[in-house]
């Protein structure tokens, strides 16, 4: 796995930080081992058929594979609109499944149907396992009224303010009083 991960760097010429398990197949051990090796996620191919964060993103289970109900779960996705909660689509696949399969006006429905929206944030595996650490990582006051933000990545979290809800930028490295 680290001389894989090497000759990846070497190709896309920046830190490699996650996985896919090949044809899906992992174990505990295997998973122990993924920290240690520099690796910070690794998708399977189990499905959630749900919009949650992942609780492990060293087993990441998608939402979905694009052959599975893809447009009935972004028609689904699209809808959710409590803002207490983070959501998050992730649909796996293969580009190659696309011609294979004749799936590309399948994929193509759904980009049209969800892209371009400005409720969404669409981001790579790494940029949602570096802003979940982050929000993680935000160091609140006892008393609930200062937050300050240790990491190089800007935070947002929702606050009440004068009985309204707002959102609120926490930059990185940055102490706001709420």
């Amino acid at each position: 796995m680290l001389e894989d991960r090497r000759e990846l760097e070497r190709a896309a010429g920046y830190p490699v930080r996650g996985l896919s398990y090949p044809n899906g197949s992992y174990s505990r051990e295997i998973v122990r081992l993924l920290p240690g090796l520099g690796i910070e996620y690794a998708r399977t191919v189990e499905e959630t058929g749900g919009f949650g964060i992942p609780e492990d993103f060293l087993v990441w289970k998608a939402t979905c594979h694009h052959k599975h109900a893809l447009m009935e779960r972004a028609r689904e996705f699209a809808d959710l609109h409590k803002t207490q909660y983070l959501y998050l689509m992730y649909v796996w696949g293969h580009s190659y499944e696309f011609e294979a399969d004749g799936s590309w006006e399948l994929i193509e429905e759904f980009c049209r149907f969800i892209g371009g929206r400005d409720d969404i944030w669409y981001a790579t595996n790494i940029e949602i396992v570096d802003y979940m650490k982050a929000a993680r990582n935000l160091k609140f006051t006892v008393d609930g009224d200062l937050v300050y933000n240790p990491s190089a990545v800007p935070v947002w979290i929702s606050v009440e303010e004068d009985g309204e809800k707002k959102m609120l930028e926490i930059g990185a490295g940055q102490s706001v009083r709420l």
